[in-house]
């Protein structure tokens, strides 16, 4: 992703996330939520859609890498 085009409060959707969540189903993703491996998403009144922030994306991302260089 590019300077240009990283924005952190950039939200998500399910069908969204990056790379290798998209091999994810949203089932598989909201049982990792439920069980605290992964963000908590948030709805926007209106919309029945779960949503992340890019931010929280990244820091789940560097949290795993963290926890692999350990």
């Amino acid at each position: 992703m590019t300077a240009e085009t990283h924005d952190p409060n950039r939200p998500f959707t399910i069908a969204d996330l990056p790379g290798d969540f998209r091999t994810l189903s949203a089932r598989q993703i909201m049982a990792l939520v439920r069980r605290g491996k992964f963000p908590k998403p948030f709805k926007l009144r209106g919309h029945g859609t779960h949503f992340w922030l890019q931010s929280d994306i990244d820091a789940f991302i560097a949290s795993r890498a963290a926890e692999r260089m350990t």
